[in-house]
């Protein structure tokens, strides 16, 4: 991934969205962030974004 940018962070959100629609035992999302360099405003908006809908749909974001 390297740095997430304007235009990869909606893929972010996407992805863990759609995990969250597998039911229950999709609840829990867990973050690879081994290759991330950087992270800027765009990418930290996308994490909280993922956090949002992960907490809404009841479940846990780990790293």
């Amino acid at each position: 991934m390297g740095e997430p940018d304007h235009d990869t962070c909606g893929g972010l959100v996407h992805a863990v969205a759609a995990r969250l629609t597998g039911g229950p035992q999709a609840r829990g999302v867990r973050l690879d962030f081994t290759e991330l360099v950087m992270i800027g405003s765009s990418g930290l908006s996308a994490l909280l974004m993922a956090l949002r809908h992960t907490r809404a749909a009841d479940g846990r974001l780990r790293r």
